[in-house]
């Protein structure tokens, strides 16, 4: 058909793409880097962009919150009057940044033997939002190591995460867990166990519940599991023995799997 993948759509500069790849032209020409209308924002990149109309149309990104984000707040009568407060894209990118700027903080609390254990999320960030953006609060997130980001989209806050990483009395396994297995029942995310791949075969668990419970109760409201692992989990058995039983009890889930080449052996 022509269409490229939606995780293609842009190059590595923050391009578009055209099917034939000889046009590339900076988003930043179509609308001035300070408007934040996104309703305006998505009808211009439909005109200029044609072939990624559904993908613009159907991003949960470009919907405005009905009620402003709590986190986008800053001063709340300039935000909401500018319509801020509910632009989820922009909500996007200022949780990226945070992301980032949290990665800094505790990899040098973890280099100044503060904390004992942090991996970064370093060039992710945007994989986190977009893919959190697109699920609903009843999915139920089963994550590895570099997902931080979905937990902070639900609402997750940086106390919250100093708190897990410190171990401390108020974080929420109680400083039983090692630094960044982060985990919260209330925001539909699964603690992150040490052993890779493990989270494979329990999100097709707990999708084929989701399937059990909307064939008993059709008016529930109806739930995925998504997992995400890296490349090198994907060369162990949980994750061949789950793709069979995902594709034999066709349940409602989904892998992602992050390629960022930092298995040992086995990059995709």
């Amino acid at each position: 058909s022509g269409i490229w993948p939606v995780f293609r759509m842009m190059d590595e500069s923050g391009n578009f793409r055209q099917p034939d790849k000889a046009l590339h032209t900076n988003v930043s020409k179509l609308i001035p880097p300070k408007h934040h209308d996104l309703l305006q924002l998505q009808s211009a990149l439909t005109i200029q962009y044609p072939h990624f109309k559904h993908h613009f149309l159907s991003s949960g990104l470009f919907q405005p919150s009905k009620n402003p984000y709590p986190d986008m707040l800053l001063n709340n009568e300039e935000a909401e009057a500018a319509d801020d407060a509910k632009n989820t894209l922009l909500r996007a990118h200022r949780q990226m940044i945070r992301l980032r700027k949290m990665d800094t903080i505790l990899h040098n609390a973890q280099r100044q033997g503060r904390i004992s254990f942090y991996m970064t999320h370093h060039g992710e960030e945007a994989i986190h939002m977009g893919s959190a953006s697109a699920l609903s609060p009843q999915d139920v997130i089963f994550a590895q190591y570099r997902e931080a980001g979905l937990l902070m989209w639900r609402g997750f806050t940086l106390e919250q995460f100093c708190n897990q990483c410190f171990s401390n009395d108020h974080d929420l396994g109680k400083g039983r867990q090692m630094p960044i297995h982060y985990g919260c029942r209330a925001l539909n995310y699964q603690t992150v166990s040490s052993p890779l791949g493990t989270q494979i075969t329990q999100a097709v668990g707990a999708a084929y519940k989701f399937k059990l419970d909307a064939m008993n109760n059709r008016e529930k409201e109806a739930a995925i599991s998504i997992v995400y692992f890296g490349e090198g989990a994907a060369s162990t058995i949980d994750f061949h023995s789950a793709c069979n039983f995902a594709a034999t009890l066709k349940t409602p889930m989904i892998f992602f799997c992050r390629n960022n080449g930092y298995a040992i052996s086995t990059p995709v």
